[in-house]
C-alpha cells in the first residue's frame, strides 16, 4: 500500500533529513516544520525521480531547499 511505502520511505531517511534540516533551522521546531513539508514535497513529487542521482541525494537537495525557502519565509 501506498502509506506503507510513505512510512518506510520516512523510517529510513526521516533522521538524516533531520540532521541536516537542524542545520538550517534556528530551533528544533523550525527543524520539525522543515522536515515536514520537505517530506509532503517528496510524498508529492516521488513520480519525478528519475534515478540520475541516488534517492539519499534527491530527498537531501529537498530538504535544503524547503529548508532556505523557510528561511527566506521567515525574512519577511
Amino acid at each position: 500500500g501506498e502509506r506503507k511505502s510513505q512510512k518506510a520511505l520516512y523510517d529510513a531517511y526521516s533522521r538524516k533529513m533531520y540532521a541536516v534540516s537542524l542545520r538550517y533551522a534556528k530551533n528544533q521546531d523550525d527543524a520539525d516544520d522543515i522536515l515536514q513539508e520537505a517530506f509532503i514535497k517528496v510524498f508529492k513529487h516521488i513520480g519525478s525521480f528519475r534515478k540520475e542521482s541516488s534517492l539519499y541525494f534527491w530527498i537531501k537537495r529537498i530538504v535544503i531547499n524547503t529548508a532556505l525557502n523557510y528561511q527566506r519565509s521567515k525574512l519577511y
